[in-house]
C-alpha cells in the first residue's frame, strides 16, 4: 500500500501546487505529515500493548526478509537459486503471487506469442507484398492496375507509386437524401461479378443501381493486371443468369492466373470474400 499511499500523494501536492500554490502545498504536505505519524503512534502503542515490547512491524519484516533474507530457506527447499536481497525473478515472483503452478504459468505467459507472430508477419502480408510484386516489375510489365477486392484491401498509392489503376470503393452516401437505395461498387459487383466482367469491364461498377448489360466494355483499355482473392473465382452472379464462373469470365476476356500468394489461413479472415489467398491475373 505504501507505493500506492505515495503516489497518491504526489499527484495531490502537484496539483495543489498548480492550483492553489505554495503555501497550501507547504500546509497539505504538514497535515499529511502529521496524520501519517500520528497513524504511526497509535499503531505502535497497539502492538506495544499487544505484544508486550516495543516493535514495530513494518521494520520488522523489513530486516527479516531484506536483510536477512529468510525467504531464501524456501527457496533452497524447492530447488529455485536464493535470491538477492529478497529478490526472485520476475516470471518466479509474479508465479507465486498468482499462485499458478508452473506448467500453467508458462503457457499463459507464452500463449499469444504464437498470434502475435503470425498476425504481425503473415495474415494479409500478400495484401502488401503483392503491391510491391506490381511496382518491381515480378508479375511482368505492369500498364494498369484494377484490384477487384473488397474496398481497401490493399494499400495503394504508398506502394503501387505511379502505376495507374483502381479499386473497388465503398464510399457512403455522403450528402443523399435516401440513403437505402445507394449501392456501393464493391457491392454492386459482388451482385453480379460475371455479367460485370463480361459487358462492363474495365469501366468501374455503376455509382447507383445494378450491373445490366446496358454497359459498353472496351477490350483496347484492359488493364495488364488484375488483382483478386482467389474465393471470387468460383462465384457465379446472383441477380442474373448466368452458368460461368468468374475464372471463366476472366478466361474469356483474355486473362490467365500468373501467381497465387498465401495471405494466412482461411479460417483466419476477417471475411469470407477474403479467402483463397491473393491472385494476380494478366493479359495473356
Amino acid at each position: 500500500m505504501l507505493v500506492f499511499w505515495a503516489y497518491l500523494h504526489l499527484e495531490t501536492t502537484v496539483r495543489c501546487w498548480v492550483t492553489q500554490g505554495a503555501a497550501a502545498t507547504a500546509t497539505l504536505t504538514a497535515k499529511t505529515l502529521l496524520g501519517g505519524l500520528a497513524i504511526l503512534g497509535l499503531s505502535t502503542a497497539l502492538d506495544w500493548a499487544v505484544v508486550g515490547r516495543l516493535t514495530v512491524p513494518a521494520l520488522t519484516f523489513f530486516y527479516q526478509n531484506i536483510v536477512l533474507n529468510i525467504a531464501s530457506f524456501y527457496a533452497l527447499q524447492a530447488h529455485y537459486a536464493p535470491a538477492q536481497l529478497g529478490l526472485s525473478s520476475i516470471p518466479t515472483s509474479i508465479r507465486q503471487y498468482c499462485r499458478i503452478p508452473t506448467r500453467p504459468f508458462y503457457f499463459v505467459l507464452l500463449s499469444p506469442i504464437i498470434p502475435y507472430l503470425y498476425l504481425n508477419g503473415l495474415h494479409g502480408a500478400a495484401q502488401v507484398s503483392v503491391m510491391n510484386g506490381l511496382r518491381h516489375g515480378d508479375f511482368g510489365p505492369v500498364t494498369s492496375v484494377v484490384a477487384l477486392m473488397p474496398c481497401h484491401s490493399t494499400p495503394w498509392s504508398s506502394h503501387l507509386g505511379n502505376i495507374p489503376g483502381w479499386f473497388l470503393t465503398c464510399a457512403p452516401p455522403l450528402g443523399q437524401p435516401n440513403t437505402a437505395e445507394h449501392q456501393t461498387q464493391q457491392k454492386v459487383f459482388y451482385e453480379s461479378p460475371v455479367t460485370y466482367i463480361q459487358h462492363v469491364f474495365p469501366q468501374p461498377p455503376l455509382k447507383v443501381g445494378r450491373v445490366s448489360a446496358s454497359g459498353a466494355s472496351d477490350d483496347e483499355h484492359l488493364p495488364s493486371h488484375i488483382l483478386l482473392f482467389g474465393e471470387l473465382l468460383r462465384r457465379r452472379d446472383t441477380l442474373h443468369n448466368s452458368s460461368l464462373s468468374v475464372e471463366q469470365a476472366l478466361a474469356q476476356r483474355g486473362y490467365h492466373e500468373t501467381a497465387n500468394l498465401w495471405n494466412g489461413f482461411d479460417f483466419a479472415q476477417d471475411e469470407e470474400l477474403r479467402q483463397g489467398g491473393v491472385r494476380v491475373w494478366v493479359q495473356d
